[in-house]
Formats: structure tokens, C-alpha cells, sequence
């Protein structure tokens, strides 16, 4: 019985000590701006609008939450959790989550070769084909800011794109 209060407590505090370190809902965050954001992206070449998943966005926020635990230092830890997904970091004093959808994966569209529908180097470009990829259909985005100020933004797409050899669009 011992044994057992004690591992109750052990993970009630564990619990308490992450909320601290990881802020849950962060205000920076607007779910209709980000999907927005991607959708004028699609719009600009002529793919259909993407629909907001709770799925996605579930899975989005657990791996949002885990990488804010990860990027409490000054360096810049962003991992991917599998396919078909994109990540930023940011400060929630600086641009919002929106923005960097438009300008950071959006502004990968200068890597990207209009006419075969490609990036020139997918390294480069990876997060603006996903967004663009013509098969899929839904993306669920979460954020998760800790006390440093580093936010980590997280979109899933379903289905994933960026198969190599073929057109995003």
C-alpha cells in the first residue's frame, strides 16, 4: 500500500512539473488563421481547401507538448514524429504561428519549380509541397510554448505528401 501511494504521488508530481514547464494553451495560437494560412497557400495554385482535423491536431499537440520539453535551452531541437507533418519553432513574442505557415513554409516556394510541380531540393522546400500536396485532404496544427518563451509549432496532413518523383500538385 506503501508502495503504491507512493508511486501516486511520484506521478502526481511529475504531472505538476510538466503543466509547469509546458504551457497548454497558448494564446499565441488561432486555430482558423492557420488553417487559413495554408488554405491561400493551396488557393495560390489551385489545389482544394484543406479541413481542420481534432485528430490531427491531437497528435499535433501531444508531439508539440513533448518537443517544448525538449527545446528548454537556447538551441533549437525539432524532430519529426513521422510523415507527413511540418514543424516550426518560434518565440511567442515574435511571429505567430500563422505567419510562419505563410512566410517560413510558404516562403520555401522560391525552391520550388512551378512547371514540374517539384522542389528543386527538398530539403528546401519539403514543408511548402506538403502544404500544397494535392492528396491531402485535412491537417490538425497545435502549439505548445514553454517558460523560456520558445514556442513549437506542429501540423499533421493526412494524407501525407512529399513522395519523391512525384508532383505536389
Amino acid at each position: 500500500m506503501k508502495r503504491l501511494t507512493l508511486v501516486l504521488s511520484f506521478c502526481s508530481f511529475l504531472s505538476f512539473y510538466l503543466k509547469a514547464q509546458v504551457n497548454e494553451s497558448p494564446s499565441i495560437f488561432d486555430q482558423k488563421k492557420v488553417l487559413d494560412a495554408h488554405n491561400s497557400l493551396r488557393e495560390e495554385v489551385g489545389v482544394s481547401p484543406l479541413e481542420w482535423s481534432v485528430e490531427l491536431a491531437e497528435k499535433a499537440k501531444n508531439w508539440a507538448d513533448k518537443l517544448a520539453l525538449k527545446n528548454q535551452g537556447d538551441d533549437w531541437f525539432l524532430e519529426h514524429s513521422g510523415p507527413g507533418e511540418n514543424l516550426a519553432g518560434g518565440y511567442v513574442t515574435g511571429d505567430a504561428p500563422e505567419i510562419r505557415v505563410l512566410t517560413g513554409w510558404g516562403g520555401e516556394k522560391t525552391d520550388f519549380d512551378s512547371p514540374s510541380k517539384k522542389c528543386l531540393e527538398l530539403i528546401k522546400c519539403g514543408h511548402y509541397s506538403q502544404i500544397v500536396w494535392r492528396n491531402s485532404k485535412k491537417v490538425g496544427c497545435a502549439v505548445a510554448a514553454n517558460e523560456n518563451g520558445k514556442y513549437i509549432l506542429v501540423c499533421n496532413y493526412d494524407p501525407p505528401g512529399n513522395y519523391n518523383g512525384q508532383p505536389a500538385y
